[in-house]
């Protein structure tokens, strides 16, 4: 017996791969099967023999130090969450080592919102393990998106006729009532009022006020319906980037209560500690807000510091600053604070990376080393402007020509229904463009009589958009690296305009995904691992 990896490649002992036979023994196949064959029967490559076979068991097994293998289950049995493909019996065997833990079952649950992973353990004694209890031994053991966002206790397992245990069966978080264990109920009205929008938000019951809003499942989509609601709730406004300092009720009643909490409000978000490294800054997309990097500060490892760069006015407080180079220098301002001197590693995500590119120029300029401008899927916004004929028609027509071959391209092969169902699609963004164009001469006007924008038009979004189609840039004199999401949706090459704006070298890497999901599971781990070797070698030539 073989155990291996998906790449047909022996495991270390402890690891869990797919169980294969092999030898004289092994069957020749299934009686006019073909199609049964092809998928179990495959060459052995550990063999001397021309013509041998493996069989492909579909068992999740791992090696133990004696030699013995561990039945996990089956591979057939994996779910898919979040993106990535995951083996719950791999989980119910860890759970199960835990030492109040009698029974574990792992299942993947959708209970009316986003898939998530829910854990069924019963209890060895009549005091039932705490929440956070089997959440910490999990998390010590297993990356962050294989440990469950709820973990049911019960009774004993609802079991099938024949004795299995019955998954269907298994009851939502919503139906238990739940171990007090690690609960703190909440203390007063505020916190009360809290947990009920918490809960409606996560779709769990018995949230406590210490517990964790991601590690109760939450992640950027839903935070935005939690801050959604909040401001509904209480008439707050708070940046998205609030959870970072406020993860629990508890924390967020605080910040709610604290009328001077605003005053201390800034740009500047620290989402990771990280340890004596020298910090990334990474700059708001076009949202302005920050927490979609909470993940690439995770996968970027524990010891490198990690700042978010949020747009001021998230808190309705403070005027939104309207151009390019006003943010530049205002982020430059705070990133000083806690680094006064060079060299800096600094990036962002689509027009995070313009603002970036802005910063990186102003920064050379006055004599302050940029070791990594890292560009995360950012287009290079207004390259063209600076062409030698930039003020002609003719590299406008050119632009547009190439725009048309590309969809000409891209309708090329399609049949009378494709074709038309592509046209629909690009029709279906006309409306958001004529916006964008509205709010965009609207922010000229007021800049040029020199007003301040009333409420109305302080949509941040729109401010960012009408920003970056103003911007004229400069040439950067020095290196970037550019992190490319595999399916592209520019009309044109993002590496002819880069070229135009980057005097040094520039590094291009492709992440899987698009525009808006490389910085999302599964794609998002592509992407750290690439901007970590980046920021390695930053931190290595800044020191030199």
């Amino acid at each position: 017996v073989y155990i291996l990896d998906r790449y047909r490649n022996p495991v270390p002992v402890g690891v869990p791969g797919e169980l294969y036979v092999g030898g004289d023994g092994v069957a020749r196949g299934y009686l006019e099967r073909p199609d049964l064959n092809a998928e179990r029967f495959v060459r052995d490559p550990f063999a001397n023999v021309s013509g041998a076979q493996l069989y492909k068991t579909g068992d999740l097994v791992r090696y133990r130090a004696t030699g013995e293998i561990d039945f996990i289950g089956r591979i057939d049995s994996q779910v898919k969450v979040r993106g990535f493909r995951i083996e719950p019996g791999e989980i119910e065997t860890l759970l199960s080592e835990h030492p109040s833990v009698r029974e574990a079952v792992v299942v993947a649950r959708q209970d009316e919102g986003d898939k998530h992973l829910a854990a069924y353990v019963t209890a060895r004694e009549e005091q039932a393990p705490a929440t956070g209890e089997l959440r910490n031994f999990l998390s010590e053991r297993l990356p962050d998106h294989m440990v469950p966002s709820t973990f049911i206790t019960l009774e004993s397992f609802p079991l099938t006729p024949s004795g299995k245990v019955d998954r269907r069966a298994l009851p939502a978080a919503g139906e238990v009532k739940q171990s007090t264990a690690d609960f703190v109920a909440p203390g007063d009205e505020l916190e009360l009022r809290l947990i009920r929008i918490w809960e409606r938000v996560l779709r769990l019951k018995s949230i406590g006020i210490n517990d964790n809003f991601f590690e109760l499942g939450g992640h950027s989509l839903l935070a935005v319906r939690l801050f959604a609601q909040i401001e509904k709730a209480f008439g707050r406004n708070l940046p998205l980037a609030t959870l970072f300092q406020a993860p629990t009720v508890k924390k967020l009643a605080h910040v709610l209560r604290d009328e001077g909490w605003q005053a201390s409000w800034s740009s500047l978000v620290m989402i990771q500690p990280g340890a004596d490294r020298t910090p990334f800054f990474c700059v708001h997309a076009a949202g302005g807000n920050v927490l979609e990097y909470r993940d690439l500060a995770r996968l970027l490892g524990a010891d490198q510091p990690f700042y978010g760069l949020q747009a001021k006015g998230l808190d309705g407080k403070q005027a939104p600053l309207t151009s390019i180079r006003e943010m530049a220098a205002h982020y430059i301002s705070e990133m000083r604070e806690v680094q006064p001197e060079g060299p800096y590693l600094i990036g962002g995500r689509s027009s995070g990376g313009t603002i970036a590119f802005e910063m990186a120029c102003r920064l050379s300029a006055a004599g302050q080393p940029v070791a990594l401008l890292a560009l995360l899927d950012t287009y290079p916004a207004g390259y063209f402007k600076l062409l030698p004929d930039a003020k002609s028609l003719r590299p406008r027509l050119r632009r547009q020509a190439k725009r048309l071959a590309s969809h000409l391209d891209n309708l090329r092969g399609m049949n009378a229904a494709e074709k038309l169902r592509y046209l629909l699609s690009k029709l279906e963004y006309l409306p958001e463009k004529i916006k964008h164009k509205i709010y965009r001469r609207a922010y000229k006007l007021y800049r040029r009589i020199g007003r301040p924008l009333p409420p109305v038009l302080q949509n941040i979004e729109e401010i960012n958009f009408a920003a970056v189609k103003d911007y004229l840039p400069r040439t950067y004199s020095g290196d970037a690296t550019l992190f490319l999401a595999g399916d592209l949706t520019a009309d044109y090459d993002l590496h002819d305009g880069w070229r135009e704006l980057i005097g040094g070298n520039i590094t291009v890497h492709e992440i899987p995904g698009n525009h808006i999901n490389i910085i999302k599971e599964p794609n998002v781990c592509t992407l750290a691992e690439k901007l970590r070797e980046a920021l390695a070698r930053g931190t290595v030539s800044g020191e030199s």
